[in-house]
């Protein structure tokens, strides 16, 4: 039975598209070699601009080391990766990562949309290649020669790192420390693949999974935020265009802990659905989130005190064009039906979990008998889309 429940959970990983087929991989390889390749003949240029002695600049190398969902073996096919540029003594940060390699990264066909994140703790640059957002932070050792296998473990690459240094080291380290440490690695894959599948649809509440007899789908229903919370704080993102509307997003998620961290100070427990729907009815480019909210204390919260602090937070570092934010108190019978997931019966629900593609214009798709539900959107190109519900 243990075995059977097992082997159940897998084909349905396999079923959500949570586990890339053996081509996807084999192509995530070959881009990663690439981006490799890009980074040794960067450190060959500045070693040459140096100067360096030729027989430095024969030897000095660079290297990538992957992190995140990637590093650690549990990405999807549309994950994107997290990638650490590791540099030797004589690269630096602010003139050799943000200027040469910017540029040599820029006029690369298969390079778009790249960008330079530097007033933030952990300082990167953000492009796609070849059809895969990467981000991508630096980090320089104090060695010549940065070895392609590099053990980041070894106290020898480790000594007189700066602070900006450890911070953008810190997620490689870690990752390498889960690796190194669990047991059975592929079966903390599996585990973690379905964790991060469960915690999208049910907004991390662990105890649920004790309620339900190993049924599976069940335990992956979205989480019923409509019926559990009376209040909500709404979220509105937007941006003039539809391609400088992912940008914007992914920037004001990546500060949403400074948000979560201002409700719960002056009201409480605050429940933040990572889910993004988006109101038909607003023909701007938007995504929306709703927060579930503690009750007794909504009454009493000062929208624009949370709102301008939040804003002073998001509004230095960001690089691309500024789209707009708007926080509101709302009631659950204000939220559209759109995104009542649960007020849905399981047969007429289907779950949408594909990441969002911001760059694309969608045309919405209703439910034949539910006209107020969005069961998808069908691109400029004709091709089905599910609406994003993810992180």
């Amino acid at each position: 039975m243990k075995e059977e429940r097992s082997l159940s959970l897998l084909q349905l990983m396999v079923n959500e598209g949570l586990v890339p087929s053996p081509e996807e991989e084999e192509n995530r390889k070959t881009f990663i070699e690439k981006l490799k390749q890009i980074v040794v003949a960067w450190v060959k240029r500045v070693a040459w601009q140096r100067p360096l002695p030729k027989q430095d600049i024969a030897v000095s190398s660079a290297t990538l080391l992957t992190y995140g969902s990637y590093g650690l073996g549990v990405h999807g096919s549309e994950s994107d990766i997290d990638a650490l540029c590791v540099g030797p003594y004589f690269a630096t940060m602010v003139d050799d990562f943000f200027i040469v390699l910017y540029n040599m990264l820029k006029s690369r066909p298969e390079v778009s949309e790249i960008y330079c994140v530097k007033d933030v703790k952990v300082p990167l640059m953000r492009f796609v290649f070849d059809g895969i957002l990467i981000d991508l932070p630096f980090v320089q050792l104090k060695v010549l020669v940065v070895p392609e296998n590099l053990d980041i473990l070894n106290p020898v690459f480790l000594r007189d790192i700066d602070e900006t240094g450890w911070k953008s080291l810190s997620r490689v380290l870690a990752n390498t420390q889960i690796c190194r440490l669990v047991p059975d690695l592929k079966k903390f894959q599996s585990m973690l693949r379905c964790v991060k599948f469960w915690a999208k649809r049910r907004g991390v509440y662990g105890n649920d999974l004790l309620k339900f007899d190993f049924d599976w789908h069940n335990v992956l229903e979205p989480f019923p935020y409509t019926k559990k919370y009376a209040w909500f704080l709404k979220i509105f993102l937007s941006a003039s265009k539809q391609d400088e509307l992912g940008d914007w997003v992914g920037w004001i998620k990546s500060r949403f802990c400074c948000l979560l961290f201002k409700l719960e100070e002056v009201q409480g427990l605050c429940d933040p659905n990572p889910t993004e729907y988006i109101d038909v009815n607003i023909a701007d480019p938007h995504v929306i989130f709703y927060w579930g909210l503690q009750a007794g204390k909504t009454n009493a919260i000062d929208i624009k005190s949370v709102k301008d602090v939040f804003w002073r937070n998001i509004s230095t570092g960001y690089q691309g064009p500024f789209g707009k934010i708007e926080l509101s108190i709302v009631k659950a019978s204000q939220v559209p039906k759109s995104a009542q997931f649960d007020t849905l019966s399981q047969k007429r629900k289907k779950a949408c979990w594909k990441m969002m593609d911001y760059h694309q214009r969608r045309i919405p798709i209703y439910l034949q008998h539910v006209p107020q539900y969005i069961v998808g959107y069908v691109s400029t190109n004709g091709d089905p889309e599910y609406p994003s519900a993810g992180v």
